[in-house]
């Protein structure tokens, strides 16, 4: 397929044409959020609820703390609890753990593997002002924490990372992990994260962390954390390298973002393709798997892309982000300005390496504001290249605000009549006549006789009438429509009848249509 350049495309009639071909499962796992509360979880469904983020790469779960690192000035900061004396109980790990076993909801646990801890539940700060001098930044609310840049903007180095935190290896994670099971019920957790974007830890926890990570102490971290918590519950899934975008991907970040030396010390291989590697040989060597599920995030870089503008510009480019996690012909429309097709490369890489022996996760992606109705249009998009790409857990960042557009994506698919219906079966192939007008994904349930339809309308203004053939399916059936669009939340659209095996929708402009169609 070709990409656009900056002309928007007009409303025409477009053809959806659904196969009979094979079925692919769809994991159940990939509508998630991080941090999606109790009361997000009741009202859409989301099927996992991600602990995740900077802050959590230095969490303390014995005294409910972390440092919050470049996020904010570096400060060890507690979290509010009713009662300091009973903790861990009633820390807001234990919160999240809880509120997510209430729901049966699946939890992604992100486990530290960076080295370091807050002493306790006092403030204190990775580069104090009175021991490191003035600073370009300093917390309004607690002056003596800078933000480790002098007044001129360069990087103060040679810190005490004592100053905040204490050594803390492998072992604190499994006596964590062996106190929610007592807690709350052995195996009560069990998908558990190496960290948080390690490849960025020289920039966002540079206080304790000042040089680059490499191929070889990624794969270490890999075998001494991600080992020690094997070795405890055999029956975990440990999820790396949680990269955070395209350099992380493909280099270390001792190389920066290019093929430097230290990638050409290592085969010259990609970093995950390399780390899949490893992970392979490791398993042929000494039986155990250490990894279990490759996990990337997924930002858009295109300019605009995951902002709050809306021009029709800006619009289109997000609309053809989610390209970049799938589509080898499509160049990213960002400083990258290369082919990403991340999902596909790693799928590539495991059946290489590894066929059938590693899971896929995007545990954090983002399009836009949760107000944009085409950053919730990428979304709908995006679970059907989730489907695709054999995807088996996903979150995005973070859980959507309640009430708003963004949550709309979610509810189409896991609860579009506000009664728990959920799109349910397996994904089957279909093409659509023109994707730069309309996209489509199709799943059917063969038990029960229903075929979903979903349609992102990406055209900014008029009707687009989509024809769907299903003939090769059903000649006939009952079909209803869910449909939301600018300013419009989910609801019912409309209704009608299949005949000789097709049926015509007359879908708004920037919207996205479930179509539910019952056949015989």
């Amino acid at each position: 397929s070709t990409q656009s350049t900056g002309t928007l495309p007009s409303a025409a009639p477009i053809t959806v044409t659904v196969s009979n071909g094979a079925r692919q499962p769809v994991s159940p796992l990939i509508y998630g959020g991080n941090f999606a509360s109790l009361d997000q979880i009741n009202s859409v469904k989301y099927t996992l609820t991600r602990w995740g983020g900077n802050a959590v790469t230095r969490y303390s779960y014995m005294v409910d703390a972390a440092n919050h690192a470049s996020d904010w000035y570096f400060e060890d900061i507690a979290n509010t609890v009713a009662d300091v004396s009973k903790l861990p109980d009633g820390s807001q790990s234990y919160t999240f753990v809880k509120e997510a076993l209430s729901t049966n909801t699946k939890m992604l646990l992100t486990t530290p593997t960076i080295g370091w801890r807050p002493f306790d539940r006092t403030t204190r700060c990775g580069f104090s002002v009175a021991k490191y001098g003035a600073q370009q930044k300093a917390d309004p609310y607690n002056a003596d924490c800078g933000n480790g840049l002098k007044p001129d903007g360069t990087a103060i180095t040679g810190n005490d990372p004592a100053d905040t935190s204490i050594p803390t290896g492998p072992e604190y994670n499994v006596e964590w992990i062996k106190y929610l099971d007592k807690t709350f019920g052995v195996g009560a957790v069990r998908n558990f994260q190496l960290d948080n974007e390690p490849a960025l830890w020289h920039e966002t926890h540079r206080d304790v962390h000042p040089n680059p990570l490499t191929y070889d102490e990624l794969w270490n971290r890999t075998l001494v954390y991600g080992g020690a918590l094997k070795t405890a519950f055999p029956d975990s899934l440990i999820f790396g390298p949680i990269s955070w975008g395209w350099c992380a991907y493909m280099y270390s970040a001792a190389d920066g973002c290019t093929d430097g030396s230290d990638r050409k010390a290592h085969d010259d291989l990609p970093i995950i393709q390399w780390l899949i590697q490893q992970n392979a040989n490791n398993k042929k060597a000494t039986g155990q798997k250490i990894l279990d599920v490759i996990d990337v995030h997924f930002y858009p870089q295109a300019p605009g892309v995951t902002s709050t503008n809306e021009d029709p510009l800006t619009a289109l480019l997000r609309l053809r982000s989610p390209r970049s996690l799938w589509d080898k012909n499509y160049a990213d429309e960002s400083w990258i300005g290369s082919p990403i097709y991340i999902l596909q490369r790693i799928n590539d890489w495991i059946s290489t390496i590894s066929p059938g022996d590693l899971k896929i996760s995007v545990s954090e992606y983002n399009y836009g504001d949760d107000t944009i109705i085409t950053a919730a249009l990428a979304q709908v998009e995006t679970f059907g290249i989730f489907a695709e790409q054999n995807v088996t857990f996903a979150a995005r960042w973070v859980a959507p605000t309640s009430g708003s557009i963004a949550e709309d994506p979610f509810k189409l698919y896991l609860n579009y009549d506000g009664k728990g219906s959920s799109i349910s079966g397996d994904l089957i192939g279909s093409s659509v006549t023109d994707t730069e007008i309309v996209s489509s994904h199709t799943y059917i349930n063969d038990q029960t006789k229903t075929l979903y339809v979903v349609i992102v309308n990406k055209v900014s203004s008029g009707t687009v009438p989509v024809t769907i053939d299903m003939s090769r399916i059903a000649l006939s059936g009952q079909v209803t429509y869910y449909s939301f669009s600018k300013g419009q939340h989910i609801h019912q659209s409309g209704s009608g009848s299949v005949s000789n095996g097709v049926f015509v929708y007359q879908s708004p402009s920037w919207s996205a249509t479930l179509a539910v169609v019952n056949f015989s």
